[in-house]
């Protein structure tokens, strides 16, 4: 598992508009991705379910629908035979 891109740059040439986003690669098909800040505080849940795509996309977006702030997120994901953590990087 792995986010990409990471870190994630608000300006780089590639970025589409409003085109803001974070993918989550090489998940089983069915997980759960928690994102919490380096204080422990839970931002989001994402839930993947799907058989084709091994990836989820998210839009750097806190449950409230905000955007997120520049700094290091911690990611769980957590499926039916195992879990993984790890960070990445938001620079805006």
């Amino acid at each position: 598992m792995a986010v990409v891109p990471s870190p994630f740059r608000a300006t780089e040439a590639w970025d589409r508009i409003g085109g803001n986003e974070i993918h989550f690669i090489n998940l089983p098909s069915e997980a759960v991705i928690k994102i919490y800040t380096v204080s422990g505080d839970l931002v989001t849940e994402l839930q993947h379910k799907d058989a084709v795509r091994d990836f989820a996309r998210w839009d750097l977006k806190n449950a409230n629908g905000q955007d997120v702030s520049s700094g290091i997120y911690m990611y769980r994901v957590e499926a039916a035979s195992f879990t993984f953590q790890d960070r990445f990087v938001v620079i805006r």
